[in-house]
């Protein structure tokens, strides 16, 4: 139990067994082989929790995490005590990154040029705009629910990110880690998307600039809240593009056609299942 602390004594037993008859050593003297297992932006700057496999990290050494670099300014082991070094084994919190690294990548001590250009060319953090504007008049454009997602750590993010792909009437235009941005709300207006913030903060001016360019911004602190809610939204948006659809094609039947003028929610049913009005006059 971790609460009461019974049974530690047992698991470190059986885990120095289990490296002893696997014959897991480590070399100080090797290339710095360590990894990052998670990562938050904080009022101090981003920070790292780490495990160190091979060799040494020295406060004032610099280290790289994907395209993320570090000057190391301190090493923090679990029990909140700060080291001038770390050897292998040991967990601690990295402090010194100038951006949030991504969660499992490999720290090492020489930055990793093909990695950096692979991210280069693959990472998006604004979409097309002829695109969003022509996407935004396809009146045939299936309904989706697009989102922008800004959470505490890169563990809550793709935990969030994960769940919520899966379903198919959700869009995530962004997700990273940090407090609300201006080009966040920004972002939003663009692509029609609702921002959302886990356990993040929004400034009066992101606020300000939201309610003035009507872009909806939720706060939650607990992620099945988030992926409930925001599953629901997409799922009221695809029974309405249903309803919209089942009213074209009896339309088109009858060799007629039909401008729909406005919908709306009339009542919830049960949960996931919601009523419509569908305002439409036959043309």
């Amino acid at each position: 139990s971790a609460t009461k602390g019974t049974g530690i004594s047992e698991l470190l037993e059986t885990i120095m067994l289990v490296a002893a008859d696997k014959g897991f050593t480590y070399d100080l003297a090797a290339p710095l082989e360590a990894y990052t297992i998670e990562a938050k932006q904080t009022p101090a700057g981003a920070e790292a929790a780490c495990i160190i496999k091979n060799g040494t990290l020295k406060i004032g050494d610099t280290v790289f995490a994907g395209v993320a670099e570090a000057k190391v300014k301190a090493l923090i082991d679990d029990l909140g005590s700060r080291h001038t070094k770390v050897i292998p084994s040991m967990p601690f919190l990295l402090l010194g990154f100038k951006d949030v690294p991504e969660v499992g990548v490999a720290l090492t001590s020489e930055k990793n040029i093909k990695e950096k250009e692979a991210t280069v060319n693959t990472e998006t953090t604004l979409p097309d705009s002829a695109a969003v504007f022509a996407n935004m008049f396809d009146e045939d454009k299936k309904e989706v629910l697009h989102l922008v997602i800004k959470a505490d750590s890169t563990g809550s993010l793709e935990a969030i990110k994960d769940l919520l792909q899966e379903h198919d009437n959700i869009t995530i235009d962004l997700a990273a880690v940090g407090d609300m941005t201006k080009s966040d709300i920004f972002l939003a207006k663009l692509t029609k998307a609702v921002v959302i913030g886990f356990v993040v903060k929004s400034n009066k001016e992101v606020e300000a600039i939201a309610k003035q360019e009507r872009v909806l911004l939720k706060h939650y602190t607990i992620i099945y809240e988030v992926v409930e809610e925001m599953q629901e939204v997409a799922t009221i948006m695809e029974e309405k593009e249903k309803i919209i659809e089942k009213i074209k094609n009896e339309a088109k039947k009858n060799r007629k056609k039909v401008k729909i003028l406005k919908t709306k929610v009339a009542g919830e049913i049960a949960p996931y299942k919601i009523r419509f009005r569908v305002d439409f006059v036959v043309l």
